[in-house]
């Protein structure tokens, strides 16, 4: 009984460096980063300023109103563009 408690964490130890001792060779470095460039729009106050104005006047959107649904499809209508 003493050999199997014994004999239990040793293989587990040789089952889990086999496991983990993977060759070098396998791994690649030619991994090519390139940076992307993003392209941001300039900002215009007076257009956000427009679309704020938009949206507060549909008054209240408190979810399931009439306000809240119409802004909803103001929004939905806007990013389609």
């Amino acid at each position: 009984m003493r050999k199997v408690f014994f004999l239990l964490p040793l293989l587990l130890l040789v089952s889990v460096l086999i496991a983990c001792g993977g060759s070098k060779a396998r791994q690649s470095n030619s991994m090519d980063l390139t940076e992307e460039k993003v392209i941001v729009p300039q900002f215009n106050a007076d257009s956000a300023y427009s679309f704020i104005e938009k949206q507060v006047s549909f008054g209240p959107r408190v979810p399931n109103t009439a306000g809240h649904k119409a802004c909803g499809n103001y929004l939905e209508a806007k990013l389609k563009e």
